[in-house]
Order: C-alpha cells, then structure tokens, then sequence
C-alpha cells in the first residue's frame, strides 16, 4: 500500500508485526470432484480468489493421499493464495467457522497472528484484500510466467499497512462486512433469478399443443451484407456467451474494414467455429453495427418469427443440447448458416410469441436489476474501503462521537 498521510492516533506497520508466520499446506492429489460432508478435501485457490472463503471450492481427497494432508483452515485467520495469475495472486479470504474435513494445498498459505499483539483480523482481511493493498501484491510477485506467479513470505511481511486503533478496526471491519452481506444476498437472489428465468423459459417452449413444428431456415434469411466505406471502426463488435455484442478491442480490429459484415437492429450474428459453446448474440442497437467477416449474420423473418422470440429460444436446452451435441468430437467445428438452418423448434403465433416475449423480457429486466444492484454494492464498498481503511474517514467509536 503506497505511503501517505494517515491520522496521528493510526500508525504504519510492517505485516510481521502483526502476523508471526504464514504456514503453508502440502501437495495433495485430489480428485474431480468436490468432498461430500463426509469426505475430505483440499482446498483449491479458487476458495479464496473471490474475496470471500468458499469451503465448496476443493477436490475430494481420497485413498492413501489423506495421510499427506495437515492443514486445516482455522476460523478468525486468513487464507492466502502465494501463486496464481497475476490478477489473482495474493487474494485472501477470512475464515468463518470449523472445517475439519479441508486441508489447505501447497499453494494457500494460513496466516498466524501475533497472539500478544491487540487487532482484527477481519480488519487485516479487509486491508489484505483492498484494491491499493492487491495491486502492491501484484508488484512485488515474480515468475516469467504470463500465466502464473508468485509472492515470498519475506516480501509480504514487509509490506507496510496503515493500522487505525483496535476499537476502530472492529467498527471498520463491521461496516465492510455489512457491505459483504448485502452483496453475498444480493448474489443468491440472483443464483435464483437465473434458476427461475431457465425454468421458465424451458416451460414457455414446451407448450407444443399450440405450436407446429418448424426448420429455422424457413423463418430466417443470411445476410452478407458487407460494410464498404458507411460504417467506421467504433461499430465493429465482438460476439461473446458472457456479454453478447460489444466493443471490440481496438488492436483486435484488421486495418481495413470494408469487408465486415453489417448487422442490422435486430439481426443475429455468430462466430461458426464457437456457435457450439454458445457464442451468438442479437443486436440490441438501434443502428448498424458491424462483426468480424467471418461470423455469419441472419435475420428473422418478423411476418413469421419475431427476434426476440428466438433470442430467448436460443437459451433453452433444446437450442443448447442440438449445436453442444454437433460439436462433439472436434474442438474446431465450424457450423455456417445452412447448418444452422436445419434446427427444428415449435413455432407459434405472432400473438403467442409476443406473449412470451413480454414475460421472457420481464424476468429478464429484473435480472438485469439486481446484477446492476450487486455492481453498484462493489463499487460502493470498494470506496468505502479506500476512505476506511486510510483513515480519510472516521468511525465514531464511542458514543455521542461524531465522524
């Protein structure tokens, strides 16, 4: 954490003053799953990487292999990962609770308090876990690996921390952890809502008394359209499963880009090699935007299926089992428009389709509520923690105080 000025009650510490040593666990093989409440495991990196300790994030450990593993992660400590990406590297969390079925693997440290020195640990989590206090762990990490780095003992115990009063440690640590509550409910409410939405949908298509059978082809043309000079480089997206159409990064885009395809409003555009793993999207824009030349585009035929239909369509198992199943037994299939085509789906009225939109579109735009809800929580704890834990703002720690 760089050095600034901090009030005149807090005190700049090195790490080893407050935490006496980092034990490390051992190498386990475990398998591909995670432990059942009556097996053991062993935790992996990822059980801390998302701030928060996630006991479910391990591999079972099983045979001769449970002899070997030592470390149990104990409650009021931290847990650290010493190598992982460099985004991740360095990423803690604070341990809740007995776990005497995990073990902690090579590659998570424990860290031990001084037991006669006076502070929170859940403090020392929320400092630990800070963006100013993540970056410098990014700093001083080693390895040529792009992919993977790592962090000494020696150089984490020397980073210096800004350490309020004990008193004000624990209305700090109870303030963030309020933040960590809403936003850890806010994400179940939306693990939830995303059940719901899948249930939903599946039982929106699958109401085949009222529908007749129909080929995708027979609703919807390809569009080869090719930009020419209309459009500039700011219109050209990427498709992705996670966030559908957006920006391209500007040094993926080629230098000349007359030959990009169009996508109208409305229209469907996809990678044919990644059409599989569900790389498609429908353009939400009000104007042309422009893909790569070589994704194929289509367009419904709106007097007969309508986009949005088939944009919710393309979620359910039907749609996902069908184009998962013609890529098994090749990573590098390419599935193009004609192949496209053959999907069979029920196909009801215009009327009927506009029902189901409303009600689709619905349970969707709640969805996007709350995940923008969750977001707004980050990003508003993720200030609270650069006042609080700097001290450029003060908790009252004893009554009648003022901040």
């Amino acid at each position: 954490m760089t050095l600034r000025t901090i009030p005149k009650d807090w005190k700049w510490q090195r790490l080893d003053g407050l935490v006496s040593r980092f034990d490390a666990g051992v190498s386990v093989n475990g398998g591909d799953r995670a432990a059942s409440t009556s097996e053991f495991g062993v935790l992996k990196v990822s059980a801390v990487t998302e701030g928060t300790f996630l006991p479910e994030e391990n591999k079972v450990i099983e045979g001769a292999e449970l002899a070997r593993a030592s470390l149990n992660p104990k409650p009021n400590r931290l847990v650290m990962s010493r190598a992982n990406t460099p985004n991740l590297v360095g990423a803690s969390a604070y341990v809740v609770g007995e776990h005497p079925n995990l073990f902690l693997s090579d590659k998570l440290w424990q860290l031990e308090p001084h037991h006669d020195v006076d502070f929170s640990m859940r403090w020392l989590g929320f400092v630990l876990g800070s963006p100013a206090f993540r970056k410098r762990l990014g700093e001083i990490a080693t390895g040529s690996s792009h992919s993977m780095k790592n962090i000494s003992k020696e150089s984490v115990m020397q980073l210096l921390v800004p350490v309020p009063p004990v008193e004000e440690q624990g209305r700090i640590a109870g303030v963030l952890d309020a933040w960590d509550t809403a936003i850890q409910k806010t994400q179940q409410m939306i693990a939830a809502k995303k059940s719901l939405l899948h249930q939903l949908r599946e039982s929106q298509f699958q109401r085949g008394d009222r529908s007749q059978r129909t080929k995708l082809h027979t609703v919807t043309r390809e569009s080869t359209a090719r930009n020419g000079a209309a459009l500039g480089r700011k219109a050209v997206m990427a498709v992705t499963k996670q966030y559908g159409m957006r920006p391209m990064r500007e040094e993926t885009i080629a230098a000349n880009i007359e030959r990009y395809k169009v996508v109208r409003p409305g229209a469907f555009a996809y990678n044919p090699m990644r059409l599989n793993i569900g790389s498609i999207a429908m353009s939400r824009f009000s104007a042309d935007v422009l893909v790569s030349p070589d994704y194929v585009v289509f367009e419904c035929d709106e007097s007969k299926l309508l986009p949005g239909f088939l944009n919710h369509l393309r979620f359910c198992r039907r749609w996902t089992s069908h184009f998962q199943s013609a890529g098994n037994g090749s990573v590098r299939i390419r599935i193009y428009y004609d192949d496209l085509g053959a999907f069979t789906f029920d196909l009801p009225s215009l009327n009927e389709q506009r029902r189901i939109i409303r009600t689709l579109d619905t349970a969707v735009l709640e969805l996007e509520k709350l995940e923008a809800y969750a977001e707004a929580l980050n990003v508003q704890k993720r200030g609270l923690m650069q006042k609080l834990l700097t001290g450029q703002w003060r908790l009252p720690i004893s009554k009648g105080a003022r901040i």
